[in-house]
């Protein structure tokens, strides 16, 4: 458990932004960005995840099913994996500037995750001293969604959400 990181982030999605081609309506309303020397506004769905496993001890079980060796440098290892994650989930609805819809959530999920791995293992023998070279290849992965649980607080927030559950 010393090596699982303490948590990771997927923005990929986040950022996105359309050059500015027209004067827009309502430019108080918008939001502009300085790229480079021109202005360009936020556009499309923008979302990032970030996700830890809090309690790892108690919250990622890992089960080793099978483990054989296939041939001289090839082991085949089959291994299930459940897991409880906590993300952060923040999503924002762009158009051309205007904030839409944006919502963020703390989200437990519950996965559960069947893998077979191939594994071949050798000894560079050209270096002193020998190196272990590991390289696996997943066959198999098949991934569930067990179960998830939206913690406390509101979905969407500010005065939209209020707005919303009011409604």
């Amino acid at each position: 458990m010393k090596q699982l990181p303490k948590d990771f982030e997927d923005a990929s999605g986040w950022g996105q932004t359309i050059p500015v081609t027209e004067k827009l309506p309502f430019p108080g309303l918008r939001k502009f960005i300085k790229v480079g020397d021109k202005l360009e506004v936020p556009h499309g769905t923008w979302r990032r995840f970030k996700g830890k496993i809090e309690q790892p001890d108690k919250n990622l079980k890992i089960v080793v099913k099978d483990f054989k060796q296939i041939d001289g440098k090839n082991y085949r290892i089959v291994v299930d994996v459940d897991v409880i994650v906590l993300t952060h989930t923040e999503i924002q609805q762009w158009q051309k500037g205007l904030l839409l819809i944006g919502g963020q959530a703390a989200i437990d999920v519950n996965m559960t995750a069947a893998i077979v791995c191939d594994v071949c293992v050798s000894l560079d023998l050209k270096k002193f001293p020998p190196e272990l070279k590991i390289e696996p290849k997943v066959k198999e992965l098949d991934l569930d969604l067990v179960d998830f649980t939206v913690r406390n607080g509101p979905i969407v927030g500010g005065e939209l959400g209020d707005n919303l559950r009011n409604d």
